[in-house]
């Protein structure tokens, strides 16, 4: 796993192609991802990386698969996602598990957002926040 510091060259691409930001200009893109925190990671086939509870995966490219871990420590499958059909795995303070895994199942770039960033609006940004959650309906 390689966490990509500042933003990958063409991230630009990936999230203008995606449901999610579908019909989100470049420039309300680059704004929206100012305000909050993120991170990129560029993951291999069979590596993983771990969110936190208010936070949420979306995968720009690849394929991957979101794991809990029960009070056992036994891992339960999520579900599986790939970008451009189902990219998008929240996790917030309804869930009863706190840590969600997303492994890749091949080559796979995800970013990690704050779930608050589409979640509650924001007046400075509510606009892009509406088609974000329109795109997530």
């Amino acid at each position: 796993m390689e966490k990509l510091t500042g933003t990958p060259d063409n991230f630009l691409e990936y999230l203008r192609e995606s449901p999610l930001f579908s019909g989100v200009e470049d420039e309300e893109i680059e704004k929206f991802l100012l305000i909050y925190n993120h991170s990129f990671y560029k993951l291999s086939a069979n590596e993983e990386v771990e969110t936190k509870l208010g936070y949420s995966v979306f995968v720009l490219y690849g394929i991957v698969s979101t794991y809990v871990l029960n009070d056992q420590g036994e891992r339960i499958l999520a579900n599986s996602f790939k970008a451009g059909v189902n990219p998008l795995v929240p996790t917030d303070v309804g869930d009863p598990y706190p840590t969600l895994m997303a492994l890749s199942k091949k080559r796979s770039l995800v970013m990690i957002i704050e779930t608050d960033s589409y979640m509650n609006l924001n007046p400075r940004i509510i606009s892009i926040q509406t088609r974000i959650l329109q795109n997530i309906v």
